[in-house]
């Protein structure tokens, strides 16, 4: 049985590091979900044409979104005689 979120932001909140796989793509989700993505603006909110405006929100995913953090390695300096 799947969590129940009040609101699409809650779900959004709570399952975004699951967007990965829509990264450069519209989506439009629920609180119980995603309900269409694509890379095309229009054709998410096209499909959304039959839902109330206060039902769904439709986000970018940004690739930048997903880069893993930098690692810094430490640089040691030896003398020379």
């Amino acid at each position: 049985m799947e969590k129940q979120y009040q609101t699409p932001n809650d779900w959004y909140n709570f399952n975004k590091s699951q967007l990965r796989k829509y990264k450069s793509e519209w989506i439009a989700f629920t609180n119980e979900g995603v309900i269409v993505h694509d890379k095309d603006f229009f054709k998410v909110a096209k499909a959304t044409d039959n839902l109330s405006v206060s039902q769904y929100t439709i986000d970018y995913i940004f690739d930048s979104d997903f880069v893993e953090p930098v690692r810094l390695l430490p640089v040691r300096f030896k003398n020379v005689k």
